[in-house]
């Protein structure tokens, strides 16, 4: 990935994503949780073909 690959995503990112962590009950874990980590981009089906 070129920077400017990795600008853009960073970019898309920012401004049409999100990054949440969830944290659930898991009982093989360690302390009785784990953490569930979710990157989401968002666009558009009218932006289709600009991705």
């Amino acid at each position: 990935m070129t920077e400017v690959e990795k600008a853009y995503v960073a970019g898309f990112l920012d401004g049409d994503g999100s990054i949440r962590a969830h944290i659930v009950p898991h009982s093989e874990c360690r302390f009785g949780y784990a953490i569930r980590v979710i990157v989401k981009f968002s666009q558009h089906e009218d932006n289709n073909e600009i991705l």
